[in-house]
């Protein structure tokens, strides 16, 4: 005999089969069908903004499923200066170059099963001034102002500085 189906809840049965023949002789045997949960990863919506030049480091969890996992990149490629533990599903690093990096994590368990997730990690700028070419030079008694430019993430701000007092 067969015993077919799709599962729709984790959980375990006892079973106890039994047949007989012709001569009326009966056997019997009793064993347990175990349904695990399905594989799931986690869709990532925290976590995902990083800076150039800092380090870097988001958890992509798997739950259920049967057995180890291991992690991969399936669709698109991680932001410049980032790696995947293919054991343990972090991606660290330090990133290298400021852009958007959407990918698809997928985790695959012992039987084979695959799950995946997507989302986009947005990698700024680094910090930094602008350092002004122009305007250097004062002269006493003459007003001044220099303008310096920051950019900060993702937005760049100008600072005017008034000169020095005497």
């Amino acid at each position: 005999g067969v015993i077919s189906g799709t599962p729709t809840t984790a959980g375990s049965s006892a079973i106890t089969v039994s047949v007989t023949d012709d001569s009326a002789t009966i056997a019997t045997s009793s064993f347990t069908i175990v349904v695990s949960p399905a594989l799931a990863i986690a869709t990532a919506s925290t976590g995902l903004a990083a800076m150039v030049g800092s380090a870097y480091e988001l958890t992509v969890g798997a739950t259920d499923g049967n057995g180890t996992r291991a992690y991969s990149i399936g669709v698109g490629s991680l932001p410049a200066g980032l790696s995947i533990d293919t054991g343990t599903g972090v991606i660290s690093g330090t990133p290298t170059t400021a852009g958007s990096s959407a990918i698809t994590v997928s985790v695959t368990d012992d039987s084979a099963t695959i799950a995946t997730s997507s989302f986009t990690i947005v990698v700024s700028p680094a910090l930094a001034i602008a350092t002004p070419s122009t305007g250097l030079a004062a002269i006493v008694g003459s007003a001044y102002s220099l303008t310096i430019g920051v950019t900060d993430r993702n937005c760049t701000k100008a600072h005017t500085l008034p000169p020095p007092s005497s």
